[in-house]
């Protein structure tokens, strides 16, 4: 059972239909808008990230920290987003069918759970809880 909830949202049958999902379709506008914003946002850590580096500093309060703690959340986000996002296969057909997009996702979701952790976030609380300074050095990198 397929119901269409709005142009780009279909609510697909999920867990033996027991549950109906929302899936986005892959050329929705807010998906476009998401990954300029992802775009703009890798873009700012490249160049950023040297920087925190070579200088061992990092934001710790203000508008930059809002602003790198907004990049984080993103990322987190745009990992459960990636669940509900239907993809284009080999036959470039639109797959909004959970268990296929689930099983796509899956082989970039080591990579995405890497680049997604926010490990400023994990140092800071680390530090808070007084785990050693080795540790907390393989973090920052």
């Amino acid at each position: 059972r397929r119901s269409k909830f709005g142009r780009w949202v279909e609510l697909v049958d999920c867990c033996n239909g027991r549950l109906a999902m929302p899936a986005l379709h892959p050329d929705a506008p807010i998906l476009i808008a998401w990954d300029l914003a992802g775009l703009f946002f890798i873009l700012w850590e490249v160049f950023a990230l040297p920087v925190y580096l070579a200088f061992d500093a990092s934001p710790t309060c203000g508008m930059l920290f809002i602003f790198e703690s907004l990049i984080n959340t993103y990322f987190l986000v745009g990992i459960v987003l990636n669940f509900f996002r239907g993809y284009r296969n080999e036959r470039n057909r639109v797959v909004l069918k959970h268990s296929q997009i689930a099983n796509n996702y899956l082989r970039f979701l080591p990579w995405d759970i890497m680049a997604g952790i926010p490990w400023d976030w994990l140092h800071k609380v680390l530090q808070a809880c007084g785990v050693t300074d080795q540790f907390l050095m393989l973090t920052r990198m």
